[in-house]
């Protein structure tokens, strides 16, 4: 829906969909969630569903937050949502996750194609995880700041938003999305003639493989927000 700010308010245009999120009030449905849920919702926090109708899309998440211990075990790597799991602040699932598959991706043709040792995927937990962590940290500090506010946490929003003002900070911010930019770079390809050495190799040579994990749910040791 298109809006513009004034005085520092939000104004809506007069007609068009509107994005709306409530808190529901019994944590733990697992149905998908209706018209009629939503409209309880408002009504619980606003006294009114405002004649709410038509919907587009309607969808229900939590704040859970966990990440796995190790991005690898064996042949078994983790990677986006199975690897890491967060309230939707800003879309970061999507940043981390596409930067997950490029870090690992390269690694993995490196090595099944026997141009570097296993070893090397062993660098994919140590560049990503740190990254995966920051980025839980930081889902966890906005749902904080989200929540109903008393004085205190009032003016904790106004220093963020003050902090989030300038540039300096808010390229700190930036960098706790999108980590650290060297783990992203694909290293040297490898030469011609180790290529050729390489392809040179008996073919029954035994190569080293792994695979991607998609689960939706993984082992975690990062703690639940309060």
């Amino acid at each position: 829906m298109e809006y513009e700010i004034r005085d520092g308010e939000i104004i809506y245009a007069d007609e068009g969909p509107v994005g709306v999120m409530v808190a529901e009030r019994h944590v733990g449905a697992t149905s998908e969630p209706t018209l009629r849920d939503l409209s309880e919702a408002l009504i619980t926090v606003y006294g009114t569903d405002y004649g709410v109708h038509s919907p587009t899309w309607i969808t229900r998440f939590t704040d859970m937050t966990r990440q796995a211990a190790s991005y690898r075990k064996g042949r078994v790597l983790l990677a986006g949502d199975a690897a890491h799991v967060h309230f939707p602040a800003g879309g970061q699932g999507l940043n981390i996750g596409v930067q997950d598959a490029v870090n690992l991706g390269w690694k993995l043709a490196q090595v099944v194609n026997e141009f570097s040792p296993v070893s090397l995927l062993d660098t994919y937990h140590a560049e990503r995880h740190p990254v995966g962590a920051r980025v839980l940290c930081n889902t966890m500090a906005q749902t904080a700041l989200m929540r109903p506010a008393d004085a205190r946490l009032e003016a904790l929003r106004e220093t963020v938003a003050e902090l989030l003002s300038m540039d300096e900070p808010r390229k700190r911010f930036a960098g706790m999305i999108s980590g650290p930019g060297r783990p992203l770079r694909p290293r040297r390809r490898p030469s011609a003639a180790r290529t050729a050495h390489a392809r040179s190799r008996p073919s029954n040579r035994r190569r080293a493989h792994a695979c991607v994990h998609v689960a939706s749910r993984c082992a975690t040791r990062a703690p639940q927000p309060r």
